[in-house]
């Protein structure tokens, strides 16, 4: 579960699934290119776009392997990372202008594009009803939530409200008889195996007509609209609309391109600038000299991908969550943490290219010396650590704060419990009276382990990491893997700390380890494993190996003057 969702409202985090401002869609006119997004950007900098970044002049002009300046990439790196759900939203306004455009160019209806502000404000209040009706243990107001995500109550209105209804009336107008049925039986897949148009949609457009008959209104409830409904119009759009993020190249000053509208540089972080913080600027600096140093060492190896060929890889990769109940998307984004699948695909390049520096395949006895290594965590064993959390996020948020030295604060903080465990103190005094691991999450899905303010009990490799914030993107951003350190190395009974991590400052000690609950095959065993047991078993080992040592060669890289 990430920080963000739990403080975000699931009924109020279902609000942003289709949401951005471009405030000529009102009327269903084409933005020009470049178009001023920064005008709707509660709280951005001023029209001249000074950022502080915080890096030199001569930092900012540096130039990086693809001929962008140093300034221009950790500007995009801001944008897609901290400014992800505005980028997203963006992105999605001009996805829907594409679609008005062409249906205008092939003389097809608009249905209903024409959203009026007491729609917004109706769905603004029914919004509200839906949130304060659910529990809130953070105790942050309607309009606080809000805040954390970047918004204020006018883009709110714009960015997200007038846009879910733009979208509803584009593709589900209030008239039934209105659907574009032809556009949404492609859109829906009709007629294949577990078609959401054969299963739902047919069934919902004959209760609204019935309902329009008698006269009645039919209200679809917010699951049905915002997963049902837009989830696959989205998808589409995302499919059919082309788009281009700076992965595949774009020029400097510009961040975003949909369809002919290319978005600058500047406006696109303007809109997102009220959410960026200290953290994250040092994050996105971080990521950018990592970037640009592992590509250069990938370089002189002479294993380095060119973007088409990563994103080819990709698409391969993709298919095979062909009917998963995860996509591919899922797990860059929620399992290896990226902020943005752009973000992935430039991890994913360099870790790719790295693999092509190493044996293909892997021989039996790699893998086997692997496996002897780090065997515990692929079978299964678990650690039983405690760990005490002095951490650079608000307590109340779960978020970084976006103004001060978060840091900063956190290690001063470390400092004052280094000194009270060197002068004796019973370590589970300290923990009781430091650590910012709360009892439990609230909002957690039942049976999910929960922090018990740092005495964590007994864990495999990849839940502890999670309690410790560290994920692909953060291992990357910031070096550190002090999951591994507590899971393979630290001594039963020490403690360890203060240890910079991804979200503050930890002491740690273990109280124990337990053995493996699996057998890792990697060798066929009579009665014991299959064929895809082997298979699969191997490929475990075999990424595991890519991963640590893949990450070794960042951390190299990064060193590098």
């Amino acid at each position: 579960m990430s920080p963000r969702s739990r403080v975000i409202l699931p009924a109020l985090a279902a609000g942003l699934l289709a949401g951005v401002s471009w405030q000529p869609l009102r009327a269903a006119v084409a933005p020009p290119a470049g178009a001023a997004l920064a005008a709707q950007a509660g709280g951005a900098p001023s029209a001249q776009h000074k950022f502080d970044l915080g890096i030199t002049p001569e930092a900012a002009r540096r130039t990086g392997p693809d001929g962008i300046s140093f300034e221009e990439a950790v500007k995009r790196a801001l944008i897609y990372s901290a400014g992800a759900n505005h980028v997203q939203h963006v992105t999605i306004q001009l996805m829907l202008q594409h679609e008005l455009d062409r249906r205008k160019a092939e003389g097809e209806p608009l249905q209903q594009v024409e959203i009026a502000d007491g729609a917004v404000e109706l769905a603004l209040q029914q919004k509200m009803e839906e949130v304060g009706s659910q529990e809130n243990p953070s105790g942050l107001g309607f309009w606080e939530q809000l805040d954390l995500l970047g918004f204020t109550p006018e883009t709110y209105r714009e960015d997200v409200l007038r846009t879910n209804l733009l979208l509803d009336g584009m593709f589900f107008p209030e008239d039934p008889d209105q659907w574009p049925e032809d556009l949404l039986k492609r859109i829906f897949e009709a007629g294949s195996e577990n078609s959401y148009w054969d299963t739902q949609m047919v069934e919902l457009r004959e209760s609204m007509r019935q309902a329009k008959a008698e006269g009645k209104d039919y209200p679809v409830d917010e699951f049905m609209r915002t997963l049902i409904m837009r989830g696959p119009v989205l998808r589409w759009l995302t499919k059919n609309v082309p788009s281009r993020e700076p992965f595949m190249g774009l020029p400097e000053g510009v961040a975003l391109r949909v369809g002919s509208v290319s978005v600058p540089t500047d406006e696109l972080l303007a809109k997102c600038w009220t959410v960026v913080g200290p953290v994250d600027k040092r994050n996105a600096v971080a990521w950018v000299e990592t970037l640009w140093k592992t590509q250069e060492a990938l370089r002189k190896r002479g294993v380095l991908m060119s973007p088409q060929e990563a994103a080819d890889l990709m698409v391969a990769e993709a298919k095979e969550y062909e009917g998963s109940i995860i996509s591919y998307e899922q797990v860059a984004l929620q399992f290896l943490g990226f902020p943005t699948m752009e973000a992935y695909r430039s991890w994913h390049r360099l870790r790719q290219s790295f693999r092509k520096s190493l044996p293909d395949p892997y021989p039996a006895d790699l893998l086997q010396e692997h496996l002897a290594l780090r065997g515990s965590f692929l079978a299964g064993a678990r650690v039983d650590a405690e760990v005490i959390l002095i951490s650079a996020r608000d307590p109340r948020t779960g978020l970084f704060p976006r103004t001060g030295d978060p840091f900063g604060a956190a290690a001063a903080r470390a400092e004052e419990a280094k000194a009270k465990l060197a002068g004796g103190a019973e370590w589970s005094a300290v923990l009781a009276e430091y650590s910012d691991y709360p009892e439990a999450y609230p909002g957690a899905a039942q049976g999910m382990p929960q922090p018990h303010r740092g005495r964590l009990g007994p864990l495999e490799l990849n839940p502890l990491r999670e309690f410790l914030g560290e994920t692909e993107y953060q291992d990357f951003v910031t070096g550190v893997n002090l999951a591994d350190q507590i899971f393979f190395e630290a001594e039963k009974g020490a403690v360890y700390g203060p240890v910079r991590g991804a979200i503050g400052y930890f002491f740690f000690r273990v109280n124990d380890r337990l053995p493996a609950t699996r057998e890792i095959f990697l060798e066929p065993v009579e009665g014991q494993s299959t064929e895809d047991d082997v298979n699969r078993h191997r490929f475990l080992v075999g990424d595991d190996y890519l991963s640590l040592h893949f990450r070794e060669f960042v951390n190299q890289a990064a060193a590098q003057k």
